[in-house]
């Protein structure tokens, strides 16, 4: 699917990460959080299944390039977003 196919859910994740909120979800056995950071950019973090730790994978500095970062395997969020589960934004 092109990147103008997928407009809605850009809007919302990008409204969420300006606004400070969390987006977590999981892919591929591995769960993942994107947030916006105190200094203003913003990251994604990779977490082990039950671990409450996670790795830091990419930071950027526009909430705009998280939908450009092949940071899942070599894909991007909008690549694998049909087989993502259990999505939350808080």
């Amino acid at each position: 699917m092109k990147t103008e196919d997928y407009s809605d859910l850009i809007a919302q994740y990008t409204e969420a990460l300006v606004n400070y909120h969390e987006i977590e979800f999981k892919y591929n056995g591995r769960e993942y959080e994107m947030e916006r950071e105190p200094d203003g950019q913003y990251s994604i973090w990779e977490f082990e299944p039950d671990v409450t730790s996670g790795t830091k994978i990419a930071t950027v500095k526009t909430p705009e390039e998280i939908f450009t970062i092949k940071c899942f395997g070599g894909k991007t969020i909008l690549e694998i977003d049909d087989d993502v589960t259990d999505a939350i934004v808080f």
